[in-house]
């Protein structure tokens, strides 16, 4: 599905420029240089600049599914294919299980679990698609915003201010 994904989001270009994460010829270098460039220009031009830098912490888990659904929905990911989504996003649940043992002969001292939760958010840690579904999710970002840089490396964030007048905050 991964490929099927990629596949599409390349063929129909709709992945924003301003993405740099797990895309081919893009990096956190690119990422950098990008931003550096852009600062450049602003003192080239004698503007003033505010950089921005926000990192997303547990950006996967905050997914919401509705909005993920809807946002493949308006890229093309309709019908059946989305369907599929639907099916692998919801009735997800998760438990945590922890089991002491002895050092030595590895006998079970003590077991531990939480109470199984469903999980309407977020996709699971460490899955193929999940990256690929976040920079979806974050992908209009940039629209939302005028006048504003954005620089983007999957859950890594910068944005670039550049003004006439010096900004006072």
């Amino acid at each position: 599905m991964y490929n099927r994904l990629l596949s599409f989001l390349k063929k129909f270009n709709i992945l924003t420029d301003e993405q740099n994460g797990f895309r081919v010829n893009k990096s956190t270098t690119t990422a950098c240089h990008t931003f550096i460039e852009k600062v450049q220009q602003a003192l080239d031009n004698n503007l003033h600049a505010i950089g921005i830098f926000l990192d997303l912490t547990k950006a996967y888990d905050v997914l919401n599914h509705d909005i993920l659904l809807h946002k493949l929905k308006s890229y093309g990911v309709r019908g059946l294919l989305n369907a599929w989504f639907k099916s692998c996003l919801s009735g997800r649940s998760q438990y945590v299980s922890i089991t002491q043992t002895n050092k030595n002969n590895k006998n079970v001292l003590h077991k531990y679990s939480s109470l199984l939760r469903l999980n309407s958010n977020g996709f699971p840690q460490g899955s193929i698609l999940g990256p690929l579904l976040f920079l979806i999710y974050i992908n209009d970002l940039h629209h939302h915003f005028q006048g504003i840089n954005f620089v983007l490396y999957a859950d890594d964030t910068n944005i670039l201010i550049v003004d006439k007048e010096e900004m006072k905050l």
